[in-house]
């Protein structure tokens, strides 16, 4: 039984074709028929009309800052209705951290992820934080573990060269948070790195986890001649 149809929509598959007007029957929580404008034969209890709307599959944010505003908000509402369904989030995260970390870090990306002083920030690892993404949110997310904050546990603020046993010690974490995040859906764990075509310490690692690596231009909150060591 279709449960819902849209009917006479624009519809755009997300695979680089042209879109097409038809009507989209669903039936629990799933499409279950594509068909031209008025040839689907419903016994749908609602039926939406929406002329001029758009269907497509959802948005992928692939560089998004919500590691905050999805545990305070779960809805995630100003996303959603924006046609976002999934966002990789951790580029600047709080898993793993530890207490000294996380005083620096929630001044650090205050501007973006905000700093509510009335907010437990009490997960201290990948697998705590990803067990309350797990309690519900109405996205799915994608976290990367992030490289600035594996340094921030190892060497701290110190603007230098990591050690060779500094870079052990990193790369250590980093497994650890992927084997916290093996075996989830979508919130699996990843890295994220500067220069990562050159990190082949912690790549070594990614490619032993199967996990996905990405990486962005050096910025300001790290001078880059002190990780270059670590990021080739």
């Amino acid at each position: 039984m279709t449960h819902l149809l849209l009917r006479d929509i624009d519809i755009v598959d997300g695979a680089g074709a042209p879109h097409t007007r038809g009507d989209v029957g669903i039936r629990d929580g799933r499409i279950a028929e594509i068909a031209p404008p008025g040839t689907i034969e419903s016994d749908a209890s609602v039926i939406a009309v929406q002329p001029g709307s758009v269907l497509a599959p959802g948005f992928i944010d692939t560089h998004a800052h919500s590691d905050l505003y999805l545990l305070a908000h779960p809805d995630h509402f100003p996303k959603i209705t924006q046609g976002v369904t999934t966002e990789v989030i951790g580029q600047l995260s709080y898993a793993p951290i530890d207490d000294a970390a996380l005083a620096v870090v929630r001044k650090q990306i205050a501007g973006g992820n905000g700093n509510p002083g009335d907010f437990a920030f009490d997960r201290r690892t990948v697998a705590h934080y990803l067990a309350r993404l797990d309690q519900g949110i109405t996205p799915n997310a994608a976290y990367l573990v992030p490289q600035g904050m594996l340094r921030m546990l190892v060497v701290g603020g110190e603007q230098r060269v990591a050690t060779t046993a500094e870079i052990d010690r990193m790369c250590a974490l980093l497994a650890e948070g992927f084997e916290q995040g093996r075996g989830r859906d979508v919130q699996r764990a990843h890295l994220h790195a500067r220069n990562v075509r050159r990190h082949r310490r912690t790549r070594r690692v990614v490619r032993d986890g199967r996990g996905t690596a990405t990486g962005v231009r050096a910025g300001r909150a790290l001078r880059l001649d002190t990780t270059k060591e670590e990021t080739r």
